[in-house]
């Protein structure tokens, strides 16, 4: 098979066009400073994606999802706050991290030039 038999190009967005790590690192930083807390908040962030997507992987494989992904990241924020001393994040903190960050991904700075010239040969 050549690239010239190649009709559709997939991909996941989460990582290869989406900057997941900066966003939530910058929320997490955003809400430890409002409380005046100092950690890895990139770590961090390591962890609640690993979690999030540990929560998500074969979801509905066997029966039907009882959860969808925004709900995986809640919960794995959940597991992570409460492993590493971050109770003081309010409901609105909680929710401006595992929803507002997660829904307001900016794309990694390489990606709006390639994915013009990515359309002119695929769908």
């Amino acid at each position: 098979m050549s690239l010239d038999d190649v009709k559709a190009l997939t991909f996941d967005t989460g990582g290869m066009i989406l900057d997941w790590h900066t966003g939530f690192s910058k929320a997490l930083a955003k809400a430890g400073d409002k409380h005046g807390l100092v950690k890895d908040w990139p770590e961090l962030a390591n962890e609640l994606r690993r979690r999030s997507l540990g929560l998500t992987v074969n979801m509905g494989e066997h029966s039907p999802p009882d959860r969808n992904h925004d709900e995986s990241h809640r919960m794995a924020l959940d597991e992570v706050i409460a492993e590493n001393g971050l109770d003081v994040f309010t409901a609105d903190d909680r929710r401006e991290i595992w929803w507002e960050t997660a829904h307001s991904l900016e794309a990694w700075p390489d990606f709006p030039k390639v994915l013009p010239i990515l359309r002119e040969n695929y769908i």
